[in-house]
C-alpha cells in the first residue's frame, strides 16, 4: 500500500476542541454548538479546555488529534491571543501524541475589528445581486462573507497558514464554511465570463448568442423558478447559463481549496487539510452552495461529513451516513462524520452509550476516521465535561482504543465489491428531484439488503471496468462517451441494472430524439426497469429519512441473476442490520456488521462467503462490545456447496468477521 500518513482512516481518532475562540463566543452571546457562549461561567470552561489535565485524559481514550480554534475572521492582530493559547495547547497535544488541526473560517470577515486592521478587506466581500455585503446570515449580520475568488483574500488565508505552521506548530487546517450563497462582486461577475469565453469559443448553438461581453450572473431565484413549491436548488435546470453558473461556482470553491493545500504543502509537506463544505445533505448542495463531493474532494484530505444523518432507526427508518463514506472512498479524501440530533428545541449530542457506540460503529465499518464533536462540550455549568460521565467515557475508550490496537483491520481499509453504483453530476444537479432521491432510494435498499457496493463519479466512469453489475438509478443525463463506455461494458461481459429515463438526455440536460443506451432495453445481460422501483415517497426533511422501497427484495434478487447467483457475499441478518465487505491495507478480508437497532442484540446473523474468498480461511470474530471477542475468537465455518458460511455471535452494535490464511 502507499505510505502510511498520520491522517490516514486508521490512524486519525479525533475530538473537537473548542472552534470558536472565547472572543468569538462572547462576540455572539447566545449558545453556539451547545456551548452557552455569553455564561459567566465560560472562561472557567475555556481554560479546562487548554489544561494538561485535559490533554492527557483525551489521549488515554485514544484520542490521535484535536481540531481546535485558530483564526475565526477577526484578525490575526485582534486573535493574537486566542493563537498564542492554540500553540501552547498544540505542545501539549504533541507531548501527548496528539497532532492539531486548527479552526480558520473560509469565508467569515467579523468586519467590527478585521476592516480596522485590514481596510482594503472592504474590497473583499460577496456582493448579493443589489451589490450590499452578503453576511453568514440575518442573525450574525457582523460576520461578512469574503470572496475566495478575490486572490487578495485568498492570499490572507495563506498568510493564515503560514502563520500556523510556523508560530503555532499546527499539523494542518480545518476550514470551516467553505459552502457560500451566489457572489456578484466585480471578481465574480469579470470571472464568469472569463470562463464561458475560454469553455465555449463558439457560443452560438449552445446558448444562442455570439458571445459572453455582456453577459451578466443569474439572478439567484434562477435555481428555483420552474416550480416555486420546492426547496432551493430542486427545480429542474435547464437554463444553460444557469448550468454554467452552478459549474463555474463548484470550480470556484474546489480550486480555492487546492490553491490552499498547495500553499501548505510548500511549508508542510505532511501537513493536512481538512474542510466543511456541508455534503452530503438533503439539497442541492451543488446549485445552492457549489459544493460537488467529486470536485471539492480533489483539493482536500479529509472532509467532515456535518449533517443530521446520525446513525440509528426512527419512525422504522434506517437513517444512516454511508453516502459520505462511499464519497469519500471514490473520491480519495478521507471523512470525519460530525453529526446532531435534530429537535424541536434545537440540536443536541449524542447522550447515550449506545449512541456514542453506535456513531462510532457505523465510521469505523464503513472506513472512515471515527472521532467525538460532543465530548469537550460543557456541562453543569462548564464544572464537567461531557466526557466526564463515567458510560460515556467508557463506551469511547473502549471503541478507539479497539480501533487503535487493530490496525490489521482498519488502516487502508476499502470495500470489497462487484457492483457500483453511478453518481452523475449533470443528472443529480439538473434534474435533483428525478434523479437524485432515486439515487438515495436505491442505496438505501443496498445497505437494507447488505449488498456491498462502490460509487463511480460520470467524471471516472472507465472505472466500470472493474466491477461485473453497475446500476444507473435514473440517470437521466450522459454523455455520448460515457454512453459509449456504458455500452462497451456490457459487450465485454459486464451487466447493467437500469431505471427510470437513463440517457433521455445529453450532459446538459437537453432531450435526445432518441436514448442513447436503447438497444440495451432488451438486452440479455442488461435490467431496465422504466418504472423505478427502488422510488419511495419521503418526507422533505433536512435529514433524509428514507423509507424503504417494498420492491427491495424484487430489485436484488434481479440484481442476483445478472451475477449469476455468484454473490461475493451474502449476509442473513435482523432488518436493522447493516454489513460491508472490506479489505484492509495489509490485505485482511473483513465482513463488518453493523446493527443501527442497537437497544437490543440482533441474534441469527450468518454470513456466506463465496469459495475464492473463503477458502484456505480460518475466521475469527472480533466486537468492541464483548470482553471475549475483542481479541478474535475463531468462528466455524460450514461448507454449503462451494462457499463458506459463518455464524456470528449476538450482536449489540458492531462485530467484525476476520479471515486470514490457515
Amino acid at each position: 500500500m502507499a505510505t502510511e500518513k498520520w491522517f490516514d482512516a486508521g490512524n486519525l481518532r479525533w475530538a473537537w476542541w473548542a472552534w470558536e475562540p472565547d472572543y468569538a463566543y462572547r462576540r455572539q452571546g447566545n449558545c453556539m454548538g451547545t456551548v452557552p457562549a455569553g455564561a459567566h461561567w465560560l472562561a472557567d470552561w475555556y481554560d479546562r479546555i487548554h489544561a494538561e489535565e485535559t490533554v492527557k485524559k483525551m489521549a488515554e481514550l485514544g484520542i490521535t488529534c484535536a481540531v481546535t480554534h485558530f483564526h475565526k475572521g477577526f484578525g490575526l492582530k485582534h486573535e493574537a491571543e486566542g493563537i498564542r493559547r492554540t500553540k501552547e495547547l498544540t505542545k501539549l497535544c504533541h507531548k501527548h501524541g496528539i497532532r492539531v488541526f486548527g479552526y480558520v473560517q473560509f469565508t467569515s470577515i467579523y468586519h467590527e475589528s478585521f476592516f480596522k486592521e485590514v481596510p482594503q478587506a472592504k474590497n473583499w466581500i460577496r456582493r448579493d445581486e443589489q451589490g450590499k455585503y452578503l453576511c453568514y446570515s440575518d442573525e450574525f449580520y457582523y460576520r461578512l462573507n469574503g470572496c475566495f475568488n478575490n486572490k487578495d483574500y485568498l492570499n490572507y488565508l495563506k498568510k493564515c497558514i503560514t502563520h500556523g505552521v510556523k508560530y503555532a506548530g499546527l499539523d494542518g487546517f480545518h476550514f470551516d464554511g467553505a459552502h457560500a450563497r451566489p457572489c456578484y462582486c466585480e471578481v465574480c461577475r469579470k470571472k464568469f465570463r472569463q470562463y464561458l469565453t475560454r469553455k465555449f469559443p463558439q457560443p452560438l448553438e449552445r446558448f444562442g448568442i455570439g458571445d459572453f461581453s455582456c453577459v451578466e450572473i443569474p439572478p439567484e431565484a434562477s435555481i428555483n423558478t420552474h416550480n416555486e413549491n420546492l426547496p432551493a436548488g430542486e427545480s429542474p435546470l435547464h437554463d444553460p447559463l444557469v448550468q454554467e453558473w452552478v459549474r463555474f461556482r463548484v470550480d470556484g470553491i474546489a480550486e480555492a481549496v487546492g490553491e490552499l493545500r498547495t500553499h501548505l504543502r510548500k511549508i508542510k509537506p505532511d501537513g493536512a487539510l481538512l474542510s466543511n463544505p456541508g455534503i452530503p445533505r438533503f439539497h442541492n448542495t451543488a446549485a445552492f452552495s457549489g459544493d460537488y463531493a467529486y470536485a471539492f474532494g480533489k483539493q482536500a484530505d479529509l472532509l467532515w461529513a456535518e449533517n443530521g444523518n446520525v446513525p440509528g432507526v426512527e419512525d422504522g427508518i434506517l437513517v444512516h451516513q454511508v453516502e459520505a463514506y462511499k464519497f469519500g472512498e471514490a473520491v480519495g479524501y478521507k471523512v470525519m462524520p460530525t453529526v446532531w440530533y435534530h429537535r424541536k428545541e434545537g440540536i443536541r449530542l449524542p447522550e447515550t452509550a449506545p449512541e456514542i457506540r453506535l456513531q462510532l460503529a457505523e465510521c469505523a465499518a464503513f472506513g472512515g476516521s471515527p472521532g467525538v464533536n460532543w465530548a469537550l462540550r460543557p456541562k453543569e455549568k462548564g464544572t464537567r465535561f461531557a466526557i466526564d460521565d463515567k458510560a460515556l467515557a467508557a463506551a469511547t475508550g473502549d471503541y478507539l482504543n479497539f480501533f487503535a490496537q487493530h490496525p490489521e483491520i482498519f488502516l487502508g481499509s476499502r470495500t470489497v465489491t462487484e457492483v457500483a453504483m453511478l453518481y452523475s453530476f449533470p443528472s443529480i444537479t439538473f434534474n435533483y428531484q428525478k434523479s437524485y432521491l432515486p439515487f438515495l432510494c436505491m442505496e438505501q435498499v443496498l445497505v437494507q439488503r447488505r449488498v456491498p457496493f462502490d460509487v463511480v463519479f460520470a467524471e471516472e466512469i472507465g472505472k466500470i471496468k472493474n466491477y461485473r453489475l453497475v446500476i444507473l438509478p435514473n440517470v437521466v443525463c450522459l454523455s455520448d462517451d460515457e454512453a459509449k463506455l456504458l455500452l462497451e461494458f456490457v459487450k465485454s461481459g459486464g451487466t447493467l441494472y437500469i431505471t427510470g429515463e437513463c440517457g433521455e438526455s445529453d450532459e446538459n440536460f437537453r432531450e435526445r430524439k432518441n436514448g442513447v443506451l436503447e438497444s440495451l432495453r432488451k438486452h440479455p445481460r442488461v435490467t431496465w426497469r422504466p418504472e423505478i422501483p427502488e422510488m419511495v415517497d419521503m418526507p422533505r426533511l433536512d435529514v433524509p429519512k428514507v423509507p424503504l422501497s417494498p420492491q427491495a427484495d424484487n430489485i436484488v434478487s434481479e440484481m442476483e441473476e445478472l451475477l449469476k447467483n455468484e454473490n461475493m457475499i451474502k449476509v442473513k441478518a435482523p432488518e436493522m442490520v447493516a454489513a460491508d465487505l472490506r479489505r484492509s491495507g495489509s490485505g485482511v478480508l473483513c465482513v463488518h456488521v453493523v446493527n443501527y437497532r442497537n437497544d437490543r442484540n440482533a441474534k441469527g446473523i450468518n454470513v456466506t462467503l463465496r469459495k475464492d474468498l473463503s477458502a484456505g480461511m480460518v475466521a475469527h470474530y472480533f466486537s468492541p462490545d464483548d470482553s471475549t471477542a475483542k481479541g478474535g475468537k475463531v468462528v466455524a465455518q460450514v461448507k454449503s456447496g462451494s462457499n463458506c458460511r459463518y455464524s456470528l455471535p449476538s450482536l449489540a452494535t458492531y462485530g467484525i468477521l476476520v479471515l486470514t490464511k490457515e
